[in-house]
């Protein structure tokens, strides 16, 4: 059997979250917060790209209550971001984030996603990928896009995300980017 080396901090998180997890476990289920059933655009893209109107309906019907849009929506204009928002209404469904690729998140680019984020009324800009660094510099730019976009996301009403992936688990100069 191969023991397994637990840090300090991952033990004091646990522990931390222990106490959170028991009440939320022990809660009622009718005292227990609601999660809306979601799913990401990417896992349609296909059927998305021949007819939106029709997949989002499809996934209304399916149950689904929220939807998250992948990089392509950043394409929109304002006017399609309002179109897309009004199908979205009309089938009671909810935007709650869109995936964003890492180049919009960039000065020129980032006031349009916020303007479609919006419009859609997501309340989260996620950064969809980074792509592999080569060293961790690369990854400190990207922590650095992030945090500086994350400011102006927080000023403008929104949250800012990272989609990990399991490439940013990978050791980069012998150290984990995600985890050190």
């Amino acid at each position: 059997m191969k023991a397994h080396a637990l840090s300090r901090r991952s033990f004091l998180t646990a522990l931390g979250a222990a106490p959170l997890m028991a009440g939320t476990l022990a809660a009622e289920p009718s005292a227990r917060k609601r999660i809306p059933i979601g799913i990401q655009m990417y896992s349609v893209r296909d059927d998305e790209k021949r007819d939106l109107s029709g997949t989002l309906k499809g996934l209304r019907e399916m149950g689904y209550e929220c939807v998250e849009f992948w990089a392509p929506y950043f394409d929109w204009t304002p006017a399609r971001a309002k179109e897309v928002r009004k199908q979205l209404d009309d089938l009671g469904l909810r935007c709650s984030s869109n995936h964003t690729s890492a180049k919009q998140f960039s000065d020129e680019h980032l006031p349009h996603a916020i303007e479609l984020n919006h419009i859609l009324g997501s309340r989260y800009v996620i950064m969809a990928h980074a792509d592999p660094q080569p060293n961790l510099d690369g990854w400190k730019r990207t922590a650095e896009v992030l945090s500086k976009a994350c400011e102006k996301l927080k000023s403008a009403k929104l949250g800012c995300g990272y989609h990990n992936w399991d490439v940013d688990f990978r050791p980069v100069e012998g150290t984990r980017p995600l985890t050190s």
